[in-house]
């Protein structure tokens, strides 16, 4: 479930799923050639990084987005990778030229020694099942030719080739079961009732034909935006709402702002997700002033700024600040 890379995660119980195959992973004390296949959204990619946590730790956590240009004899071809001292993560399916991607970008990676790693490079190919018949020939080739340097992980719904198949070790990924999903969604949203979560796995099965958690966590945002699966405690709601009506008061002044204060420390004791309570209060505002065509610019905004909080609280753990600077930019936005 890695669409962002996550490389947080160190240890294999953290996982509610696929628990056969975590069993079998966290018994490997060396990396091998392997075939993480299956289905998109089983937790191929997730599983990978958390073997390479166990097997090497914190030389992993240096991971970064890298790009590179990389010349070829028709152009220079701008590569987008991850990278760590360690090993690469890369989807060449996304390129062109991919025969000189591996003379140019993977072959002189692979042919330095790393003193990391047991000497070896590891090499992450993504969505393997795209690449065609004469460029999986000249992978098995240069998996034999760099067998001493370099590792091998493949990540895709299949592998073709058959050579490859012998090369390296399959690991075939099962799908996840409702009821490993329940657990899963749960755990990350704990206000969301089973019935709403047995709702959510129906919606996502008339789209798709497998539990793929990428897309029923796509599916749960867009409807926690929408305002659907959420439900907040009734005095949780009092507390938002009663804050909204003091923001929206026409005798509303700046003297005001230690109600709002108390009334946001009242909220926060309830310990609910700030970035749920911020969703509430954007629906509740886009309600109260959606059919004003004044206020469009103020609507434009303010959903601007409920986006641009969603992608801050990735890089802090103080969840309170946001909340605090979203009501005030509101305000500021209605009275400035």
């Amino acid at each position: 479930m890695l669409s962002k890379l996550d490389i947080n995660c160190v240890e294999f119980k953290d996982l509610y799923f696929q628990k056969s195959i975590n069993t079998k992973l966290e018994r490997m004390n060396s990396l091998i050639n392997m075939g993480f296949i299956g289905k998109n959204g089983l937790g191929k990619r997730t599983r990978i990084y958390c073997l390479l946590h166990k097997l090497y730790g914190i030389q992993l956590t240096k991971t970064n987005k890298r790009n590179i240009s990389v010349k070829t004899k028709k152009g220079s071809i701008d590569i987008e990778y991850y990278r760590s001292d360690i090993h690469i993560d890369i989807d060449l399916t996304i390129y062109k030229n991919k025969r000189e991607l591996f003379k140019e970008f993977l072959e002189p990676y692979m042919a330095t020694i790393s003193v990391l790693n047991n000497y070896k490079k590891i090499i992450i190919l993504r969505n393997s099942h795209n690449f065609k018949e004469d460029i999986l020939k000249i992978l098995s080739i240069i998996i034999e030719k760099y067998n001493k340097n370099a590792v091998f992980i493949f990540i895709g719904n299949k592998i073709q080739n058959a050579k490859i198949k012998n090369q390296i070790t399959l690991i075939k990924f099962p799908d996840i079961p409702d009821n490993d999903i329940r657990t899963i969604i749960k755990n990350k949203y704990k206000e969301i009732t089973y019935e709403n979560i047995d709702k959510l796995i129906i919606k996502n099965k008339a789209f798709n034909t497998t539990n793929n958690l990428n897309n029923i966590f796509n599916l749960l945002e867009l409807s926690i935006i929408d305002g659907e699966y959420i439900d907040f405690e009734s005095n949780i709601t009092e507390f938002i709402d009663e804050l909204l009506d003091t923001i929206h008061n026409k005798k509303f002044k700046f003297t005001m702002m230690s109600k709002i204060k108390e009334l946001l420390y009242n909220i926060y004791c309830f310990n609910y997700p700030i970035i749920d309570v911020i969703k509430y209060m954007l629906k509740n505002i886009i309600k109260k002033w959606g059919d004003n065509n004044k206020k469009y610019n103020l609507l434009h905004k303010i959903t601007q700024k409920t986006s641009e909080i969603s992608l801050n609280m990735l890089k802090t753990t103080k969840e309170i600040i946001h909340l605090e600077h979203f009501v005030v930019y509101y305000i500021s936005l209605i009275y400035t």
